[in-house]
């Protein structure tokens, strides 16, 4: 990856990060996998909102999701750091 490409990975990283609802669901994640009901009546959020945001963590590689019959379930993609205070990252 070139150095623009890292530029531009980043930014889209740190833009996904920016909200303060998307954080709350990623601290929600920390503990493991969870279906987006649960997600749902965790935050507080309307559903809509929730897919919009879980959609931004998905499309920027933060989180991964799995169908389950009828349920969709959604993962953070990166090791559990959360002694570091950095939200899930794994930081080198």
């Amino acid at each position: 990856m070139d150095n623009i490409s890292m530029i531009n990975f980043r930014s889209t990283i740190f833009r996904a990060l920016a909200d303060p609802s998307r954080l709350k669901i990623l601290d929600f994640l920390r503990p493991g996998e969870k279906c987006a009901c649960d997600i749902v009546k965790a935050v507080g959020f309307a559903q809509p909102t929730v897919s919009r945001h879980l959609k931004v963590l998905i499309d920027c590689g933060i989180l991964r999701r799995r169908r389950e019959g009828n349920k969709m379930l959604y993962t953070n993609k990166f090791q559990d750091t959360r002694d570091n205070g950095s939200c899930g990252f794994k930081v080198h």
